[in-house]
């Protein structure tokens, strides 16, 4: 009784933060004794109902602060970075907060872990009561990160939050990789001691959200920006530049073309090097999008995700850049026969296709 009574004291306590870790601290001084005694006499059915009143007066005090508190750092660490959205960008914001909100949970885990064996003995931590107020309290931060990613459409913002969630993801002991985390044995008993399985759960949940979203906006993309490309006026200009000045320079192939764009080449001048190393939008699109994903999913999908903006970027470029080229040579102010235009389309054609797999930095 005396401990159900001092658990209500201390849920009664208006402190906030560490103040009121500290408060359940000095507690446990006088309380952990009584509770690790509790402990080994309950052998019989009485005693065993009286520590389990006990344990649920310990989690329901522990959980009315511990859920606000949590709400409220996941909150405040959201508005920290939405201010700093506009001057950082959306990608460091948005990356910024998980990761804050990550080591907060973290600490706040570990926390209650150690408060939890402050009061009792190892062994009842190992009967899930512990795990299940923890997963209870991680709840909250998939509440918090999932509605951001089901509402995001960036990829590179996607793709940022699926490595970061990976990094902590890639923390977890080696029983703890299934989804729930929960795994057996030795490892898990030295997970367990740490607090950490009900953070690596919800990471591994937010996480599959994540890449799940990552996915299907990575097919939107593709959609949008390779198989929906047409070409513009400033990309058609910049074709016709680039088969002006292969006609002028004379170019009859791609290996001739890849000599004269090599590094420290002669008898090109800076004007026409960057003329013909224009790369004909899709493959830029795809060359991004290919890194942008990479390290981000299950080697399985990323590599069909690749493999499809490939196809699709070369389907774009046979069917619409090829023949653009084809046409255009034809009707223009000094036009091609139907053969130099056939050969300067292949040359546009078989030149793109080898510059898919090189990837920029940005699109």
């Amino acid at each position: 009784m005396h401990a159900l009574r001092a658990f209500k004291a201390l849920g009664a306590i208006d402190a906030k933060g560490p103040a009121a870790y500290v408060h359940f601290r000095a507690a446990a001084v006088a309380l952990g004794p009584l509770m690790r005694a509790l402990q080994q006499r309950a052998t019989q059915p009485t005693e065993r109902q009286v520590l389990a009143d006990v344990q649920a007066a310990y989690f329901a005090t522990r959980r009315a602060w511990l859920r606000p508190h949590i709400q409220a750092r996941l909150r405040a660490i959201a508005a920290e970075h939405e201010a700093e959205e506009k001057a950082a960008g959306l990608l460091e914001a948005r990356v910024g907060a998980l990761r804050d909100w990550c080591a907060f949970l973290m600490a706040a885990c570990a926390d209650e872990a150690r408060l939890y064996r402050d009061f009792f003995d190892d062994d009842e931590a190992k009967d899930g009561l512990l795990r299940a107020f923890l997963d209870s309290a991680m709840t909250l931060f998939h509440e918090q990160v999932r509605p951001l990613v089901i509402h995001e459409s960036d990829v590179a913002v996607l793709a940022g939050l699926s490595l970061t969630l990976l990094t902590y993801r890639r923390m977890a002991p080696q029983s703890a990789e299934g989804e729930e985390g929960s795994g057996s044995g030795s490892e898990s008993e030295e997970d367990d001691e740490d607090g950490l399985d009900a953070f690596y759960a919800v990471v591994a949940h937010v996480l599959q959200d994540t890449q799940h979203r990552l996915a299907y906006k990575a097919q939107s993309y593709i959609r949008a920006h390779i198989s929906g490309y047409r070409i513009a006026a400033p990309d058609a200009d910049a074709m016709a530049r680039w088969v002006h000045v292969c006609l002028r320079l004379r170019i009859a192939g791609p290996a001739q073309l890849s000599t004269l764009l090599d590094e420290g080449a002669s008898g090109l001048s800076a004007e026409d090097a960057e003329c013909l190393r224009w790369v004909y939008p899709p493959i830029e699109s795809c060359r991004w999008l290919v890194a942008q994903i990479d390290g981000c999913l299950d080697y399985e999908v990323q590599c069909g995700l690749a493999d499809e903006a490939r196809t699709a970027c070369k389907q774009n470029l046979l069917s619409i850049g090829a023949r653009f080229v084809r046409d255009s040579s034809i009707k223009s102010e000094n036009p091609l026969t139907e053969a130099d235009a056939e050969l300067i389309a292949h040359l546009f054609a078989t030149h793109n296709l080898g510059a898919i797999d090189h990837y920029p930095d940005s699109p």
